[in-house]
C-alpha cells in the first residue's frame, strides 16, 4: 500500500480520512512517484522547445504519448516508459574513450576518466541493466583524436554549470575541483523533493551545440553523436516532461 498509489487499501480507509490526512496522502505520493505533478520542470534546459503529442501513429498503430525537446548540447525524446538521449560530440571521440555511469537517480558521462557531463534525473530510472548506448555512424567515420591530445584538452577544460547556475552568479565550477560535480558547493533544490542536490554541469570542449535548424531528434542521427536509451523505473513510469533536473 505504501508503495502503490493505486492499492485498493487506499479506498478502504478513505472514508476515515480527514482533509489533512488526504493532503498528507497526496503530498506523500507526489514526493514518492510524482503522481499528479505537472510535467513542466522549471529547472531543466532540456525542456526548451518541448513538443508533446497525445498519440503518435506509426504504420497505422498508436504508439502512445511522446514528447521531445532540445537543449544546448543534446536532444531527448520521451515515452511513458523510457527516454532517448542524443549528445552531439566532437569529431574523433571514439567509443573506447567513453564510460557512461547510470544510477537510479543520476547520470554521469566520463571521457578518458574525466567527468564531462553529470546531472540528476527528475524521477527514477531502472539502472539494473546499466546504460544502453551506441555511437552514430557519423561518429565512427572520423579519425580518432590521439589519447594524449584529448587528455591535454580535458586537463584544461573548465566545467560549466547548468543554466540556473549561470543565472544565479558563478560562471564556472572551479577548475581545480575533482571531476565530479559533488565537489562543488553549488546546489539546486530537487523539483519534487525540494532537497538540495549538486548542480548538473557539462564540459563544453567535447560537445557540439545543436544546430538551430534542427527540429527533430531524428535529424541528429547524421551527426557525430552518442545515443542513450534509459528505461524508467516501474514506479516512475509516465510523462516527466524532461529527463534531467539542471542541464
Amino acid at each position: 500500500m505504501a508503495s502503490n498509489p493505486f492499492s485498493p487499501y487506499w479506498d478502504d480507509i478513505e472514508g476515515n480520512m480527514t482533509s489533512a490526512h488526504k493532503e498528507q496522502q497526496t503530498e506523500y505520493l507526489e514526493d514518492l512517484y510524482g503522481v499528479g505533478r505537472s510535467s513542466v520542470n522549471n529547472y531543466s534546459r532540456g525542456y526548451l522547445a518541448a513538443k508533446e503529442k497525445e498519440t503518435v501513429n506509426k504504420a497505422g498503430m498508436e504508439t502512445g504519448q511522446r514528447m521531445q525537446g532540445m537543449s544546448l548540447y543534446y536532444a531527448w525524446r520521451e515515452t511513458p516508459v523510457s527516454f532517448d538521449l542524443l549528445l552531439l560530440i566532437k569529431e574523433g571521440i571514439i567509443s573506447q574513450y567513453i564510460e557512461p555511469i547510470l544510477t537510479p537517480k543520476s547520470f554521469k558521462l566520463n571521457i578518458l576518466g574525466k567527468t564531462v557531463l553529470e546531472d540528476h534525473f527528475v524521477y527514477t530510472m531502472d539502472a539494473s541493466a546499466g546504460p544502453n548506448w551506441t555511437m552514430t555512424e557519423a561518429a565512427t567515420k572520423h579519425k580518432p583524436i590521439p589519447r594524449e591530445e584529448l587528455e591535454a584538452l580535458l586537463s584544461k577544460a573548465v566545467p560549466v554549470p547548468s543554466k540556473t547556475a549561470l543565472l544565479d552568479g558563478p560562471t564556472a565550477l572551479s577548475s581545480s575541483s575533482s571531476s565530479s560535480s559533488s565537489s562543488s558547493s553549488a546546489t539546486v533544490p530537487h523539483p519534487h523533493t525540494g532537497l538540495p542536490i549538486p548542480r548538473g554541469f557539462v564540459i563544453q570542449e567535447v560537445f557540439k551545440e545543436l544546430p538551430d535548424t534542427i527540429n527533430d531528434i531524428n535529424e541528429l542521427s547524421v551527426h557525430p553523436a552518442i545515443q542513450f536509451n534509459f528505461h524508467k523505473a516501474r514506479s516512475s513510469r509516465g510523462m516527466w516532461g524532461s529527463c534531467f533536473v539542471s542541464i
